[in-house]
């Protein structure tokens, strides 16, 4: 399956509000329910997959009789988040509560290379000293007492070229696929339900194109994430 290339996934492109051209990149995920919200998929242009019309978001309501979920040709999300048509969001200047939750920035092999060029370090120099690698995964090393290397009392260091994990939030596969997860994400992140409206596809395909950048992270084993 190919992968989204950088300008995919930046700010300016992945972010868009409702009122612009929504398009839907396949999306999947385990479901609870025979009753499930299925987006339908059609080929493209060769690459992109765009939802069938049919409302706002492309959805078509069906019982799946314990169907199989075909990765890249359908998905498949809860009943529950069916039914909500937009999701609103927009970041809080100067707020960095995501920064400061618990947890580890992951990064893609572009990302290494655009903060390293940020930085005016070489690669080399940039992973010895903020990089922790395993087999599968990149992740910035987290400084002792503090939650990220480069964030400061401005904000991020390095906002401009921001690693895609950081760039797609709130818009992540384990925030989306619920209601219920969406609205305690509200409880700590204030630009949660404020600003600019997005539709469910929307929403879904800045999921979906995490999934894409690491599959490591949520089991999609036959995807390799971006390295450009």
């Amino acid at each position: 399956m190919e992968v989204a290339d950088d300008a995919d996934l930046s700010t300016r492109h992945v972010l868009r509000p409702l009122h612009q051209a929504v398009s839907l990149r396949s999306y999947t995920d385990d479901c609870d329910s025979n009753d499930v919200v299925r987006i339908s998929l059609t080929q493209q242009c060769g690459r992109r997959r765009q939802a069938d019309q049919c409302g706002a978001a492309g959805l078509h309501k069906r019982s799946t009789g314990g169907g199989e979920l075909v990765h890249g040709t359908s998905c498949f999300v809860s009943p529950i988040i069916g039914a909500v048509r937009t999701l609103r969001f927009e970041c809080v200047p100067g707020c960095t509560a995501c920064c400061r939750r618990p947890g580890f920035v992951y990064l893609t092999e572009g990302d290494v290379r655009r903060i390293a060029a940020f930085l005016g370090m070489t690669r080399r120099e940039f992973e010895r000293r903020y990089v922790y690698r395993t087999r599968h995964r990149i992740r910035l090393r987290k400084p002792p007492g503090q939650p990220c290397h480069f964030l400061m009392s401005t904000g991020c260091a390095v906002h401009p070229v921001k690693p895609t994990q950081c760039r797609l939030f709130p818009f992540w596969p384990e925030f989306v696929e619920r209601v219920s997860a969406w609205s305690q994400l509200g409880r700590w992140c204030p630009g949660v339900g404020v600003g600019s409206r997005y539709s469910l596809g929307r929403a879904l395909e800045i999921a979906y194109a995490m999934r894409q950048a690491y599959p490591e992270l949520y089991g999609d084993v036959g995807t390799k994430s971006s390295k450009s």
